[in-house]
């Protein structure tokens, strides 16, 4: 970073973010094949591959079907979904059977790119190639909230896809290639999701900071987020201020505290368990407590960084997750969040569970790089770093069963191979179900053509 822009009061917040090269590189390679193949393997509960989730098959998929590519511009809960309908167009001549595998592999292929970029960024930020390695590790392919509603479906790839915006607009491209990738990743975003609209501060810090090149990611951004605001038609999710988390902050602060420091450090299924009873508000301290020491020891360690460029960096980056996560929750009624249960809080709608982690968890890891590094008390400080990471090791195994509504149907495979022999045998049309049961079902007619028979309101 240069002397000018270093004295600029944004400075702290424009380290170049080179790629990762060498040994580091093959590092960063090794784990993203690993995360791969974590993600890709079967649940607990089964294979999610074998499994079509509700809106990929009754909406993205029929209405390609019916519309084509016409329907990219359609939206569905009053905005667009660009990135999921382009990739419902890209393989819907895929075999049916496979369908919902091919859907997995795409949303693994963003979780990679999503880590492969947090990584580099994590390493200039925590002055570490190996450290910055394992916060976009951890927090983007083995968080354990990262195995349940937001794996192999790509209705929920918004949320991998708001990760991908917030490290993109932090991180800077100067080279043309790299800049017109993140631009067309980021017009993308934009598109399949308005939430990322509210990262308009950090899309101004590169476009006043930025030179030549370095500028289009947040043009492209810009652009993107300009078309969402154009074709919106609002949200059909009105929510009645009696249900309203924003007029509840007692309740809302509940949600931040389970969803959040508690399944950073437990997972979603042990922060149920700890909700439960008299000492759940012990356990929500307690582990608010860990993580927020643990990120401010994070913050204290400059490790060759420009100084206060890490504090900078983990406030914003935390912030973010934060400033999405409350927007989010505005357009969520309190039943549907089950306020009144703390024991199903963290794994009830876990897609916002994890909107949540997926930035904290980074900030978990910064924590420990501090601990493992701290000179005055080296010893017990990384007893307690080991300690911390045991425990989420230990949260990645409980959560490993899945999501239980992914995979409360006949398999995907069985069902369109009864909907081919029933029509072999001279009979019509065939209903398959999606995932949840309850959602809906879509009629598969005999030339192939998939429509919606019942969409959930």
């Amino acid at each position: 970073m240069s002397a000018e822009r270093r004295r600029r009061p944004w400075g702290v917040l424009t380290l170049d973010t080179p790629p990762l090269r060498g040994a580091d590189a093959r590092l960063a390679i090794v784990v993203g094949v690993l995360g791969a193949v974590f993600l890709l393997v079967p649940r607990g509960l089964g294979w999610v591959g074998d499994h079509l989730w509700a809106e990929d098959g009754a909406i993205f998929l029929a209405e390609q079907h019916s519309l084509g590519v016409s329907s990219w511009f359609v939206t569905y809960g009053g905005y667009l979904h660009l990135i999921p309908r382009a990739l419902a167009t890209a393989f819907a001549g895929a075999p049916l059977e496979v369908y919902p595998s091919v859907m997995l592999a795409c949303t693994v292929v963003f979780r990679l790119i999503a880590y492969g970029y947090a990584a580099r960024l994590f390493a200039s930020y925590l002055g570490s190639a190996r450290w910055g390695i394992a916060a976009a590790a951890v927090g983007v392919l083995f968080l354990p909230v990262g195995q349940w509603e937001v794996v192999g479906n790509i209705t929920n790839l918004r949320w991998t896809l708001d990760v991908l915006v917030v490290v993109l607009l932090m991180s800077v491209f100067t080279r043309p290639a790299a800049a017109l990738w993140a631009g067309l990743l980021l017009f993308g975003a934009a598109m399949s999701d308005p939430l990322v609209i509210g990262m308009a501060p950090l899309v101004l810090l590169r476009l006043v900071d930025g030179r030549g090149w370095s500028r289009l990611p947040a043009l492209a951004f810009t652009a993107g987020a300009i078309g969402q605001a154009l074709l919106m038609k609002g949200t059909s999710r009105t929510i009645p201020e009696a249900e309203n988390f924003l007029q509840h902050p007692g309740d809302l602060g509940i949600q931040l505290a389970l969803r959040g420091p508690l399944s950073t450090q437990f997972g979603v299924t042990w922060a149920s368990e700890q909700a439960i009873g008299d000492v759940r508000w012990l356990w929500a301290a307690v582990a608010g407590t860990v993580v927020i020491l643990l990120a401010s020891l994070g913050a204290r360690r400059t490790g060759g960084v420009a100084p206060g460029a890490r504090v900078a960096f983990l406030v914003v980056w935390a912030g973010a997750g934060l400033a999405l996560f409350l927007a989010t929750m505005a357009f969520v009624s309190m039943p549907a969040a089950s306020a009144d249960r703390w024991d199903l809080i963290a794994t009830n709608v876990p897609r916002y569970t994890a909107l949540l982690c997926f930035f904290l968890t980074p900030v978990l890891v910064a924590g420990w790089q501090a601990l493992c590094s701290w000179r005055g008390v080296g010893r017990i400080a990384r007893v307690v770093a080991l300690a911390s990471m045991v425990v989420l090791a230990a949260g990645m195994v409980r959560d490993f069963g899945g999501y239980p509504l992914q995979y409360d149907t006949e398999s995907w495979r069985g069902q369109v191979a009864a909907a081919r022999a029933q029509c072999d045998a001279g009979g019509g049309p065939a209903r398959l179900t999606l995932s949840p049961h309850w959602w809906g079902q879509v009629e598969r007619a005999c030339d192939g053509t998939i429509t919606t028979l019942r969409r959930d309101p």
